[in-house]
């Protein structure tokens, strides 16, 4: 293939990056128009994929190309992407699998059209991209989310480097000022990258022109920079959006030292936990590993001598090193995440033996490394077998135990079982990588006295551990995702909150304006439920009453449930105040995917205090109350704000206040119980406690409270 028609190829797949990021950026509620998938996430929940199996059997559910609200039936189209890559997408149909088929044709064009050279590095970069599009662009292809525009834009970015372009400097401008942007103005993102993609364009196409053009292109980015910047302000504007307000609740949040709550280590280096680019951490890695060995090579090329595979073993294992131990220290309080820096040099090896593979005559001579790759693949499908199964489990059991009707102590032990085969397939998963390294280090040994003088010594041994090795991080790294379901409840909680709702009261709505399904804290922060048809009035109902609309499940019933079934972690009172404090799915949250809504001062108090700014949220919070009749709730929440900042007598003069407009606001009842407990006036707290315990009689965690201070009270 000539170059001419690779640049068509490029251009053909920079359009459909731009016509979407446009979209996005112009409408944030938008999908790009050739991406008609709904959900964002994928998932390795097993449900996901046996209902609509189910209704495949029963015989509905399948439409020839589905749209934006429904796409049951092609859960069974990536039925084998779950078993092969150990993970689904949750909605899928033909127009995404089309995109998704035109990425791996594209990378495989490019690869298969090297020129054939000694080479390995380079070759294991190019090789190394078409690995990682190939996987992870099939895996997560929505295209719309900017997360994954900017990690194309550094696909192409970095094809255009390793093509010819010198523009090296450029390139790492542009990437830093992305990131910077993710990270703190995620919408003026999205405006960045088609700007610094055509820049790059630019530059690419304009080699050996002279300075003066060169200038113009550059001063044309720029332009198209601010004037992508320019729009997304107008648009914030236009639909009452605040990004710099979001961007400088976050900074302050960072200066505070709370980099986990919106920052570096949540978007790049989390496994299972949160959402942002996470999915794609094994692509960004494997470009900076991939840069810092050209780097080294460029630098220490003399030193090192690189004539054969066994040198650039030493750059990679130095690369290794470095970066290895750097990830070790951060995340020295992350036990699961300790081996993380395991997965850049293993995707890297594993694109050296994918580029290898692809050359016909290469096929003819790689020996028994075929018995490795099929030993492995198959490892790979029985644990995804396995995983499914205890995903299933661990989703479904709660429905389960309220359907039965088990025992507290029943459950106890089914969840104490469920952590148990957690925690096995966990170390049952480090034993397999342990055995197949093994293997393959005594596959080396065996090998190297075969080695001919001349030959690039160690490349056909290193095929065989490439391929282990990257077999072994997938089973790690489920393995990882495994325990962390097994040592977090909440992930059931979520994940069956809506079967129980159904159980408890069929009138129950469950609804999240800003759905983020991937992570667990999200879930917790935008699910929440709303009851249409109550049928008595219950503490819920006083509840909304009040202004609260952070309520999971009906109290009379759906909680009593969770209390039962989690008795040492759920209460009544615990969840309602996770949701008061975390701002729930209103505010800034929810007027990013509504920008027909118009947020008040007290739901933007309520996503700052959900975002760490209790500040902000205390100002925005007084200017609501100054505008005409406070609720019971804006008070509450100004007690809980004045709470967080360490004023005390401001915490229980609102909170006062707020059981004053509204004697039935159980949070602030709850909220001043505990300030006057912790200032040592048990009396007031009592009598708190015990507002709290008419309003919800079930409560266990209320009548140990009120136990625990009587029983100090007559001590003393």
């Amino acid at each position: 293939m000539s170059v001419n028609r690779k640049k068509i190829l490029l251009f053909i797949f920079v359009a459909f990056l731009l016509s979407s990021a446009m979209v996005r950026m112009i409408h944030p509620r938008a999908d790009a128009p050739f991406d008609l998938s709904w959900s964002q996430g994928p998932s390795t929940d097993a449900s996901y994929y046996i209902e609509p199996a189910v209704n495949f059997v029963k015989g509905r559910g399948l439409k020839p190309i589905s749209g934006i609200w429904n796409a049951p039936g092609y859960y069974l189209l990536y039925l084998p992407f779950l078993l092969l890559f150990g993970v689904g997408y949750a909605q899928l149909n033909l127009i995404t699998a089309a995109i998704s088929l035109l990425g791996f044709v594209f990378f495989f064009l490019i690869v298969k059209d090297l020129p054939k050279r000694d080479d390995d590095i380079t070759t294991a970069l190019f090789a190394s991209l078409f690995w990682a599009f190939t996987t992870f662009f099939v895996m997560y292809n929505r295209i719309p989310l900017i997360y994954t525009a900017m990690i194309l834009y550094m696909l192409v970015s970095a094809w255009l480097w390793f093509l010819g372009t010198k523009r090296r400097l450029f390139f790492i401008f542009s990437w830093a000022v992305i990131f910077i942007a993710v990270l703190y103005v995620r919408v003026i993102a999205v405006a960045l990258v088609p700007a610094f993609l055509i820049g790059h364009i630019l530059l690419f196409f304009g080699e050996g022109e002279g300075r003066r053009t060169r200038v113009i292109r550059v001063v044309t980015l720029l332009a198209i920079a601010a004037a992508g910047i320019a729009l997304v302000l107008f648009v914030g504007k236009l639909f009452n959006l605040s990004p710099l307000d979001i961007a400088l609740a976050r900074v302050k949040a960072h200066l505070k030292g709370d980099i986990f709550g919106d920052g570096l280590l949540v978007y790049f280096f989390n496994i299972g936990e949160s959402g942002g680019i996470t999915r794609y951490l094994p692509v960004v890695s494997l470009l900076a590993y991939s840069y810092i060995i050209v780097f080294v090579r460029d630098l220490f090329a003399k030193r090192l001598n690189f004539k054969d595979g066994k040198d650039v073993m030493k750059v990679v294992i130095l690369a290794w090193a470095v970066f290895g131990a750097f990830y070790t220290i951060l995340f020295k309080y992350a036990p699961p995440r300790y081996f993380l820096f395991l997965m850049p040099p293993l995707f890297i090896l594993a694109g050296m033996t994918c580029a290898r593979l692809l050359s016909p005559e290469e096929k003819r001579d790689f020996g028994y490394g075929y018995y490795f790759i099929l030993l492995s693949w198959l490892l790979f499908l029985v644990f995804r077998v396995i995983l499914i199964v205890f995903s299933y489990l661990i989703s479904n059991f709660t429905t389960f135990a309220v359907g039965f009707r088990l025992s507290a102590e029943a459950v106890a032990r089914f969840s104490a079982l469920i952590k148990f085969f957690g925690s096995f397939y966990l170390l049952l998963s480090i034993s397999l990588i342990l055995s197949l390294l093994i293997i393959a280090a005594i596959y080396l040994i065996d090998r190297a006295g075969e080695r001919k003088e001349g030959e690039l010594a160690v490349r056909r041994e290193i095929r065989v551990a490439f391929i282990v090795a990257s077999m072994a991080f997938f089973l790690y790294y489920q393995g990882a995702i495994c325990w962390r379901w097994a040592e977090n409840p909440h992930y059931t909680l979520v994940n069956t909150s809506r079967e129980l709702a159904r159980l408890v009261n069929e009138n129950a709505v469950v609804s999240g304006p800003y759905a983020h399904p991937l992570t667990i804290e999200n879930d917790l922060r935008h699910i929440y439920m709303t009851f249409t048809k109550p049928k008595s009035k219950t503490p819920c109902e006083r509840f909304k009453e009040s202004g609260t609309t952070h309520l999971l499940i009906d109290s009379k019933n759906g909680l009593v449930y969770i209390e039962r079934l989690y008795p040492e972690t759920f209460d009544c009172l615990d969840l309602i105040d996770t949701f008061y404090v975390r701002g729930n799915a209103v505010g800034l949250y929810a007027c990013k995917d509504r920008p027909e809504y118009t947020p008040t001062y007290f739901e933007r108090a309520q996503a700052l205090m959900g975002a760490g700014d209790f500040e902000e949220a205390e100002k925005l919070l007084l200017k609501s109350i100054g505008e005409g009749a406070p609720a019971s709730a804006e008070y509450a929440s100004l007690g809980r704000c004045k709470a967080m900042l360490k004023d005390r007598e401001g915490a229980e003069e609102a909170l006062e206040k707020a059981i004053e407009i509204n004697p039935d606001n159980l949070p602030a009842h709850w909220g001043l119980g505990q300030l006057l407990e912790a200032k040592g006036d048990r009396e007031g707290a009592l009598s708190h406690y015990l507002s709290v315990l008419d309003l919800y009689p079930e409560s266990k965690v209320v009548k140990k409270k009120i136990r625990e201070l009587i029983v100090e009270t007559n001590e003393r």
